[in-house]
C-alpha cells in the first residue's frame, strides 16, 4: 500500500477489465479514427482552455480527505474508477484533432489516468506533479489521485478516526473545457457512494447520473444576447465599460509592487476556519438579509484597503473590482437530468466603492452591495459581459489570445463552491468526506489571485492561490492573513 503505483489502463464499451500496471506512464491510445465517435467542433472558449493547457496553467482541482473504515485495496479502487467511468457521460469525452480542428469525441477505448500514491510524498507534492505533467493530447482528459496518510496525520474532523481510522486524500482534475466545479463535486459524490458500496460488498448499479450534450438553450441565449448588441449599440457600449481596461494597476500592486521573476508559478495558501467564527459570520450574513458571497467579498475588498492604506495609498474612496465566477445553470429551464454536466461558470466584473473607512459601516455597505450583485444576476449581466468580450476578442486567434501574458486587471477573483455538504452522505457506513478544498493554477494568464471557498460540515475551506510574478510570497500572506483576521473580527456581534 505504500509503494508508487501508478495505473493507467483501458476502459472499453466492449471489454469491462481494468488492467493495472505498474510504473506505467505512457500508454498508447488503441483507438483509431475510424472507432471514434466524432460529437461536434469545439467552441473557442474550449479551445482557449485547450491552449492553456498545452502552456501549463489554467489547471483546476477538487482535493478532498477521506476516511475509511478498512484500507481501500488497490484492485477495489481500480474496480471503483471503471465504475465511475461507465456511471459518468462526460468521463467518457475525448478532445482530438479532426481534420486539425479540435472536436469532442467519444473514443471506443479511452485510457484512464489514476495512481495510488506513495503514502510518504506529501498531497501538495503529487498536486504541482500532476499539474507539472498537464493533459496529454492523446490520453484522456481527467485524472484522479489517491493518496494514503498514515496514522500520525491528524483527522480534519474530531471523533471520526474512531470508527473510520484509514484516512486518504484524493484529488481530482478534468479539462475544464466541458466541467466546472459543480461537475465534479457529482463525481466525488457518486465516488463516495461507489467505494461505500464495494467495502461494504454491495453491487454497483452503473447508471448515468448526468448528461453531457450540447446545450443548445444556453446557445440560444447567448445569441440573443449578441443580436440585442447588434440593435442597441448603446447598451453594448454601456456592458463594455463595465470590463476593465487593460491599463489598469490594481491596488494592491501599486502598493506592494509585484516581484520580477522570469519563470511565474501558481502557490497556495490552505487555510481551515474555526467552526465558531464560520457559524457566528454566516448569522449575522443571513439575520441582515446578506448573501454570504457579497459578505467574503466585502471582506477582501476591506482587507485590500486597510493594506494599501498602511503603504501610504489613502483616498476617501476606493473602487475595487472583482471577478465574480457565477454558474450559467441559473438562467437555464428546469431539466429532469439530475445533473447537467459543462463548464457553466462564467465570471462577472463587479466594482465595488469602498470608503476608506469601511469598517465602520461594513454591514450597511454589504447590504448595498448584496442588493446591487444579486441585481447584476438577475438581469443577466454576466452573460452580456461574456458575449461582450467574445465580441471584443473575435479577431484575435485562440493561439495568440491564450500565449500572449496579459495584465491581470481585477483586484480578486472570487470563486465560491457554497455549503457542499449536501453533496456528501454524513451517515456513509464505510466512508465519510471530511474535507474538501479547490485548488486552481492560472499564472501566465488573466488573474493574479483566487479566492476558493467551500464549506463542508460548518468548516469553511479557504484557498489563496496567487501567481507568484504578482504576489511575493510575504505580501500573499499578509492579504491571507488580513482577510481571515477580519472574519474572526466580524464574526462577532456588531
Amino acid at each position: 500500500m505504500h509503494n508508487i503505483r501508478r495505473c493507467l489502463g483501458y476502459i472499453s464499451r466492449k471489454r469491462h477489465s481494468l488492467p493495472i500496471s505498474s510504473f506505467i506512464r505512457h500508454v498508447s491510445d488503441k483507438s483509431s479514427k475510424k472507432d471514434i465517435q466524432w460529437l461536434w467542433e469545439a467552441d473557442r472558449g474550449v479551445k482557449s482552455f485547450h491552449e492553456a493547457f498545452r502552456n501549463g496553467t489554467r489547471m483546476g482541482l477538487l482535493e478532498i480527505t477521506l476516511n475509511t473504515d478498512q484500507p481501500i485495496q488497490p484492485d477495489l479502487f481500480s474496480q471503483a474508477v471503471q465504475h465511475l467511468y461507465k456511471k459518468t457521460p462526460f468521463l467518457q469525452i475525448s478532445l482530438q484533432k479532426r481534420n486539425d480542428v479540435l472536436w469532442f469525441c467519444q473514443p471506443s477505448e479511452l485510457q484512464i489516468d489514476f495512481e495510488i500514491a506513495n503514502g510518504k510524498r506529501s498531497t501538495n507534492d503529487i498536486i504541482y506533479q500532476t499539474w507539472k505533467a498537464g493533459y496529454r493530447p492523446d490520453f484522456t482528459q481527467w485524472k484522479i489521485r489517491l493518496i494514503p496518510k498514515n496514522i500520525e496525520t491528524p483527522c480534519p474532523m474530531e471523533g471520526i478516526r474512531d470508527k473510520f481510522p484509514y484516512q486518504y486524500d484524493l484529488f481530482f482534475t478534468i479539462h475544464h473545457g466541458w466541467c466546472d466545479g459543480m461537475g465534479v463535486l457529482h463525481v466525488l459524490s457518486t465516488l463516495q457512494k461507489i467505494l461505500n458500496d464495494m467495502l461494504g460488498g454491495r453491487p454497483v448499479i452503473d447508471e448515468d447520473f448526468s448528461a453531457f450534450s450540447l446545450d443548445h438553450e444556453l446557445i440560444d441565449m447567448m445569441n440573443r444576447v449578441k443580436e440585442n448588441f447588434q440593435r442597441d449599440r448603446k447598451h453594448f457600449e454601456k456592458v463594455k465599460s463595465t470590463i476593465p481596461p487593460s491599463t489598469r494597476i490594481p491596488y494592491m500592486f501599486q502598493a506592494f509592487p509585484p516581484p520580477k521573476i522570469s519563470k511565474p508559478f501558481t502557490s497556495h495558501i490552505k487555510s481551515t476556519l474555526d467552526p465558531l467564527v464560520v457559524e457566528n459570520f454566516r448569522k449575522i450574513s443571513k439575520e441582515a438579509g446578506i448573501k454570504l458571497n457579497s459578505s467574503i467579498m466585502a471582506v477582501i475588498a476591506t482587507a485590500i484597503v486597510e493594506l494599501v492604506k498602511s503603504k501610504g495609498i489613502v483616498h476617501d474612496t476606493y473602487d475595487i473590482i472583482g471577478n465574480i465566477q457565477t454558474d450559467q445553470r441559473r438562467y437555464l429551464k428546469p431539466s429532469n437530468v439530475s445533473h447537467k454536466c459543462g463548464n457553466y461558470s462564467i465570471p462577472m466584473s463587479y466594482t465595488m466603492r469602498v470608503d476608506k473607512n469601511i469598517r465602520d459601516n461594513f454591514w450597511d455597505f454589504c447590504k448595498v452591495m448584496n442588493t446591487e450583485v444579486q441585481g447584476l444576476l438577475t438581469q443577466g449581466y454576466p452573460l452580456e459581459q461574456g458575449v461582450a468580450k467574445s465580441l471584443i476578442d473575435a479577431e484575435l486567434p485562440v493561439s495568440d489570445y491564450t500565449n500572449i501574458v496579459r495584465p491581470a486587471v481585477h483586484d480578486f477573483t472570487i470563486t465560491n463552491l457554497g455549503d457542499v455538504s449536501k453533496f456528501f452522505s454524513s451517515d456513509a457506513e464505510h466512508v465519510r468526506i471530511t474535507r474538501l478544498a479547490s485548488v486552481n493554477f492560472f499564472h501566465r494568464y488573466l488573474h493574479n489571485s483566487f479566492h476558493e471557498l467551500s464549506y463542508l460540515w460548518n468548516r469553511m475551506y479557504y484557498t489563496f492561490s496567487y501567481a507568484t510574478n504578482y504576489f511575493s510570497d510575504e505580501t500573499a500572506q499578509l492579504l491571507n492573513d488580513k482577510i481571515i483576521s477580519l472574519l474572526r473580527e466580524l464574526s462577532r456581534k456588531p
